[in-house]
């Protein structure tokens, strides 16, 4: 492992090497990016894997630095150019919050959950090294390959050893999630917070250590820091999971359950609170929820290429008969005929990846569904993947869809790896073995057969 790492750590450094120097500010550039390297690189490693993943993980780094580096020499200028890239805004807003920093203006920095906070982070980073959109996206990118790794250690706590290969493949290689964990800006930060969040999860559903629930509350809060309702999801699930899941090869501890669900209680109210503030919804209620979510369907309608018909809902009735239609629209759209552009056939050629995943390993899903309650990550994934896909399914454009999907997307792929299709199936005798059977029955017992006074051997 530790000649893994030097090769690891060797390779970012050639990358962020390169990049500092094909970039403007090459100073704050590497800065950055070597402090990224050598406190990230060795904590994603320090997840526990199998021995035969050691190459794949490695592999995974270096198609994660390639995107790296497309995203920041390629991608990341071409929408600055244009004005539409979130990235330029941050880095924008966070040189506007170090000069308040500078000029002891405190007060006047907003902290508010979401988009605030990147620009404040991005500050407390510019504030050693200096201004640098290269330098985040380095450093964004490794967020991501470390959320990547969480994903792969939930999967060695949870899936059967004989899926996790192609579990691992997936959460570490499949393009969307390489390219929109990568980006500066809130993706990255909630994909690392999920990834902690759901290895800390599944070890608690393994050994029950305290360690595993702080990882989880860690993720959790880093969640809340940038998406609180995402947080929000999570931990209801987490809590629902704990409830009523139970696993068959642990023993289930009662008094460690209740101590859980009475640390995510005030846990929950704080992030509702944090939801409340960022959405206007003041009433715990289906009509005022579905209100704001009816209402995110219509403010995310931008008009352009990637806008798609949906079914306009009035009332809690049509929203949920809208759901089905919803939930395809995010897990399945768009089809590579519905693609406008590069990315979004990429996100096209996702979506039959994993409606080919879901339709070759049926079994397997099946197999999941049907033990839910004695697989609780598998349940936990389940319980949260329906609500954020409640949560987006409003939504109608397909480019704001790719980019929430990626949350969704690591935990989904549990379906079809976490079950066995080992299963030992029930087989009708046939009329040979019925014939064996009844041949066999008529010899007498052994005992019998012997003379008077000789024991029989039991051998």
């Amino acid at each position: 492992m530790k000649d893994l790492l030097q090769k690891s750590i060797l390779v970012a450094i050639v990358v962020a090497l390169s990049m500092s120097l094909l970039s403007n500010n090459i100073a704050p550039t590497l800065g950055l990016s070597l402090l990224a390297t050598a406190v990230l690189v060795p904590l994603a490693y320090s997840i526990r894997v199998p021995r035969d993943l050691n190459s794949l993980v490695l592999h995974g780094l270096i198609v994660r630095l390639s995107a790296i580096a497309a995203v920041a020499l390629l991608i990341l200028p071409y929408f600055a150019a244009r004005n539409s890239a979130d990235a330029s805004y941050y880095d924008n807003q966070a040189g506007v919050v170090v000069g308040l920093i500078k000029s002891g203006d405190w007060w006047q920095i907003s902290l508010n959950a979401g988009t605030d906070i990147v620009s404040f982070v991005t500050a407390l980073i510019y504030l050693p090294f200096g201004p640098t959109a290269v330098g985040m996206t380095f450093l964004s990118g490794l967020l991501g390959f470390v959320g990547s790794l969480c994903f792969v250690g939930a999967g060695v706590a949870s899936l059967p050893r004989k899926n996790l290969r192609g579990y691992a493949i997936f959460v570490m290689m499949l393009p969307s999630i390489v390219f929109w964990s990568t980006l500066f800006g809130k993706e990255s930060w909630v994909f690392f917070g999920l990834g902690i969040t759901a290895l800390g999860i599944a070890q608690w559903f393994r050994d029950r250590k305290w360690s595993s629930l702080l990882k989880a509350l860690i993720g959790l809060g880093v969640v809340c820091l940038f998406r609180p309702y995402v947080a929000l999801a999570t931990a209801l699930a987490f809590a629902l999971t704990a409830l009523v899941s139970r696993e068959r090869k642990a023993p289930l501890s009662v008094t460690k359950t209740i101590t859980v669900l009475l640390l995510m209680a005030p846990l929950i109210f704080f992030m509702w609170q944090s939801v409340s503030s960022m959405t206007g919804v003041t009433e715990v209620s289906g009509e005022s929820i579905v209100g704001r979510i009816t209402d995110q369907g219509v403010n995310t309608r931008l008009g352009g290429g990637s806008d798609v018909a949906t079914t306009e809902v009035h009332g809690t009735r049509e929203f949920v008969y809208q759901l089905p239609a919803g939930a395809v629209r995010l897990l399945f759209r768009p089809f590579p005929w519905e693609a406008t552009s590069p990315l979004m056939f990429l996100a096209a050629l996702d979506n039959l990846i994993l409606i080919g995943i879901l339709v070759v390993k049926h079994r397997n899903v099946m197999d999941t569904l049907r033990h839910l309650r004695t697989r609780p990550f598998a349940f936990f994934c389940v319980v949260l993947t329906i609500g954020l896909t409640v949560v987006f399914s409003t939504i109608p454009n397909l480019g704001l869809l790719m980019r929430e999907k990626t949350q969704i997307t690591p935990f989904l792929y549990v379906l079809a790896f976490s079950g066995n299709r080992g299963v030992v199936r029930r087989r009708m005798p046939s009329r040979r073995n019925y014939a064996r059977v009844a041949w066999l029955s008529r010899i007498p017992d052994p005992v019998t057969l012997a003379p008077e006074g000789i024991e029989v051997s039991k051998t």
